[in-house]
């Protein structure tokens, strides 16, 4: 594993006097047999960076850590150039921190056990807040069995018939979003709250 520390050689950034808890969100690795990366390799490259108190979940990319930075947006560009130095691949990724992560499950919109299945919730986090002309233009498809809300950096989808037979898929909010996202199922949502060091 080679090492690059971007902070040391691009700026120097804010930090907070203690550790914040954050969960980062890797899109597209080791599916169906592309981007393949081996977590035990991802966490050394997560270190290698000032990363600490390291602990991933499941291999689609999932990674609880602490750190101190005030820059969420510029640890994200260092975790993607880290990954791209180490293993030449285009790996976008996006970052919440614990706090936040606990609220995103608080707000859930689809949150009437009489009337949604958990397992058919599943929910695509947005890299930033949608224009209201994005919005407007992606609620005139919002129609059918399975449905989205969107709060925030956050869409909510409801797909009764499963996520596979969904229209509403990560690629469908990219193409309509024209950003980076990637997608979650409730089971995962919940598995990572519930998770410490």
């Amino acid at each position: 594993i080679r090492s690059i520390n971007i902070w040391s050689l691009k700026r120097k950034v804010g930090f907070k006097n203690k550790m914040e808890t954050y969960i980062a969100l890797l899109r597209g690795i080791n599916v169906s047999g592309k981007n393949l990366i081996k977590m035990t390799d991802l966490s050394i490259v997560f270190t290698s960076i000032g990363i600490s108190k390291i602990k991933t979940y499941k291999q689609s990319g999932n990674i609880l850590f602490e750190h101190s930075s005030l820059d969420t947006d510029l640890l994200q560009k260092e975790i993607e150039l880290s990954i791209k130095y180490q293993f030449q691949l285009n790996v976008p990724t996006l970052i919440r921190s614990k706090t936040e992560w606990t609220k995103i499950i608080e707000k859930n919109p689809f949150n009437d056990p009489l009337k949604y299945d958990e397992n058919s919730l599943h929910l695509t986090f947005l890299n930033q807040i949608p224009s209201v002309g994005q919005i407007e233009k992606l609620m005139v498809k919002n129609v059918g069995t399975d449905e989205f809300k969107i709060l925030e950096r956050e869409i909510y989808i409801h797909c009764p018939n499963g996520y596979g037979k969904t229209k509403f898929t990560n690629t469908f909010f990219e193409q309509q979003l024209k950003m980076n996202c990637t997608t979650r199922n409730w089971n995962t949502l919940k598995a990572l709250e519930e998770m410490d060091f």
